[in-house]
C-alpha cells in the first residue's frame, strides 16, 4: 500500500486568502474544492471537515467517475452563527483501508461584512 504525502490544504472558493467575509457566501453554502492527489484510488474514502461555529462533516468515495478529478463539497450554514474574528478550520482526510492520511490544514478568518478584503 502506498503512502499519501503532502495532501494540499482544501480551497474556500469564497475565501480571499485566508480571510472569509460572509457576504460572499452565498445562501446554499460554501463550495469547497480539493484538488486531486497524485496516489488516488478508486476506493478512498475523502472526508472533508469544515470546524467553526458551525461544524461539518461529509464524504465522498473515489468511483471510476471522479478519479482524477477535482472535488467540491457544499458546506450549507458555513457562516451560520460567525462573527468578526471568528476562526474556521478546513481539512481532510483520505481513508484508505485502514489507514488515515490528514491535509494540510486551511485556517480561515472571518471577518466583518462591511469590511473590504483586498487580494494580495
Amino acid at each position: 500500500m502506498r503512502n499519501i504525502d503532502n495532501l494540499a490544504a482544501p480551497v474556500v472558493l469564497e475565501a480571499i486568502n485566508e480571510t472569509l467575509n460572509p457576504i460572499h457566501v452565498p445562501a446554499s453554502g460554501a463550495s469547497v474544492n480539493i484538488a486531486a492527489y497524485p496516489t488516488q484510488q478508486i476506493g478512498d474514502e475523502v472526508k472533508l471537515v469544515w470546524d467553526g461555529p458551525t461544524y461539518f462533516e461529509e464524504s465522498l468515495t473515489i468511483t471510476e467517475a471522479t478519479a482524477g478529478k477535482v472535488i467540491s463539497f457544499k458546506v450549507p450554514d458555513a457562516v451560520k452563527d460567525t462573527t468578526p474574528d471568528s476562526v474556521i478550520t478546513v481539512y481532510y482526510s483520505v481513508i484508505r483501508g485502514r489507514d488515515v492520511f490528514p491535509s494540510i490544514i486551511l485556517t480561515l478568518y472571518v471577518v466583518a461584512s462591511h469590511r473590504p478584503v483586498i487580494a494580495k
